[in-house]
């Protein structure tokens, strides 16, 4: 049978053929790892308290304890910090000390925002 034209493609063919979205996911990653690596690394306390510390407990055992990660108050759940404790742990699998999980870290939330770019640039 006859093919079925589809709007805004001509001949069937992949309207985004031509566009190198490989090379920019590829430009997007480098500079974001770039980005990890020479980036100062200040925390503020909000960010300290309700993401580096806990994060810091669930990987090593030790951290400070805030009242919204008290079970007396229980505000914030440790469900967001999973995949990096994830990653975290699979930075002390491979041996490195608590500043190359660090760096693990930071590049997958690299990744992850780049990842997340890519996919808003193909769907617009």
């Amino acid at each position: 049978g006859n093919a079925v034209e589809q709007p805004g493609v001509m001949g069937g063919a992949d309207p985004d053929a031509g566009y190198p979205w490989r090379a920019m996911l590829a430009a997007c990653l480098c500079l974001q790892v770039v980005a990890c690596m020479h980036s100062e690394f200040n925390v503020e306390q909000g960010e300290a308290g309700n993401f580096w510390e806990p994060l810091h407990f669930l990987l090593y055992g030790t951290g400070v304890q805030n009242f919204e990660w008290s079970t007396e108050y229980a505000i914030r759940a440790p469900i967001y910090l999973a995949p990096l404790a994830a990653a975290g742990k699979a930075g002390q699998l491979l041996g490195l000390g608590k500043l190359g999980v660090l760096y693990v870290i930071r590049f997958s939330l690299a990744a992850a925002g780049s990842m997340c770019l890519y996919s808003m640039a193909r769907a617009a």
